[in-house]
């Protein structure tokens, strides 16, 4: 078997519907704009829980595609899709494992911590019915932050003494937090896979992961039993494989705005399908690459990646929020803690996030010309 650790992804494009390599080439991207709606589109999806109206839903919701399918989950789908993607390419240009856990744990690390520890000491704080005695003295307050930062999903922490107790959807602090031991996970796979050299080789690392996919198509559930701590994230897991596979491919695929209608199109005529979760997840993941290179979008006006401070703070915001509403309703809980949630996430960026990065300079092993272009 001849290896493929030679292919590039610099072609220049010259045909109308370039392929995906093609696109990742070149510099533009709208990956940011992207990710800063999707992280908007989670805390829309959660103002309509927080508010926990019975028979209000989203729009997304109601349209009835398939259950637990609403606009926070899509959003979540769409993260999974360009982590694959792109953590998938930045294995494969550094392909040196200690690089690659260095850089995943200084994005990931450093704004989650900062959040479960303000979130517990500041804002927990603030806010229990508790006097702060008794707060600061509960186990619970300092489990909070040990126990999220494990990363396990069974030993997430959700509640603070004495806050949020009376809302709606009560005593929940960060309910967005269940993620991020699957994306923990992910990159521990992928990881591996590296390791053992199989992704050096795009058709075997393919055919695994596709191998994968369909295992679980016909024996649903086998797959989470030993490889996941939680069968919630084996569709995680699926998105993140679908933007794996794309970037292993991505000499392959053609980014055309015709498909992106023709799949959308049979998402609305296939949704009481048996199988209508894998033609989403193929649309998912098609459509979000194709928007990520295809329209050309300003995005100049962003002076960071703000997505994952958004995605963090956003459902404590909106806590925060309906804590102060006499009657929380869900647009109003959207458009009073979206600003507020960005204010957290422009602080996170430029005062955490951006300054634990340049951390990646202290390396172990001088960087290679591949690795210098790597995403982040």
């Amino acid at each position: 078997m001849s290896s493929d650790k030679s292919h590039s992804f610099a072609f220049p494009a010259v045909h109308p519907t370039p392929t995906l390599a093609e696109c990742f080439g070149g510099r533009d991207d709208n990956f940011l704009i992207l990710r800063l709606l999707a992280a908007a589109a989670v805390i829309l999806g959660h103002s309509y829980a927080l508010a926990a109206i019975p028979g209000m839903h989203d729009f997304v919701a109601n349209l009835g595609w398939a259950k637990g399918v609403y606009t926070g989950s899509l959003a979540v789908d769409v993260f999974f899709v360009i982590s694959g993607f792109l953590v998938t390419g930045s294995y494969l240009r550094g392909r040196n494992v200690i690089r690659f856990a260095q850089s995943r744990l200084l994005r990931v690390i450093p704004g989650y911590l900062v959040c479960v520890s303000l979130t517990a000491l500041v804002l927990g704080a603030a806010m229990t019915t508790l006097s702060l005695m008794d707060y600061w003295s509960n186990p619970a307050t300092w489990d909070y932050i040990w126990g999220n930062m494990h990363f396990k999903a069974t030993e997430l922490r959700w509640h603070l003494p004495g806050v949020f107790e009376d809302h709606p959807l009560p005593g929940i602090v960060n309910g967005s937090l269940w993620t991020l031991p699957s994306e923990m996970q992910m990159y521990l796979w992928l990881g591996v896979l590296g390791v053992v050299g199989i992704l050096r080789f795009r058709t075997l690392a393919s055919a695994l992961l596709i191998g994968f996919v369909v295992w679980e198509f016909l024996y649903p559930g086998w797959s989470s039993l030993f490889l996941f701590q939680d069968p919630d994230y084996l569709r995680l897991a699926g998105f993140f494989i679908a933007g794996s596979i794309c970037f292993l491919n991505a000499h392959l695929i053609r980014l055309d705005g015709r498909i992106v209608l023709l799949l959308v199109a049979s998402c609305f005529m296939l949704h009481a399908s048996d199988k209508f979760g894998y033609l989403m997840a193929v649309t998912l993941a098609y459509t979000t690459l194709w928007f990520a290179y295809i329209p050309k979008i300003p995005a100049g006006w962003l002076k960071g990646d703000y997505s994952y401070g958004m995605y963090l703070w956003g459902y404590p915001s909106q806590q925060l929020v309906v804590a102060f509403l006499d009657d929380p309703q869900p647009m109003p809980i959207f458009w009073l803690s979206l600003p507020l949630a960005t204010v957290f996430a422009v602080a996170s960026w430029h005062w955490v996030e951006s300054p634990a990065l340049k951390l990646k300079r202290w390396r172990l092993f001088r960087a290679s010309a591949a690795d210098k272009g790597s995403a982040p």
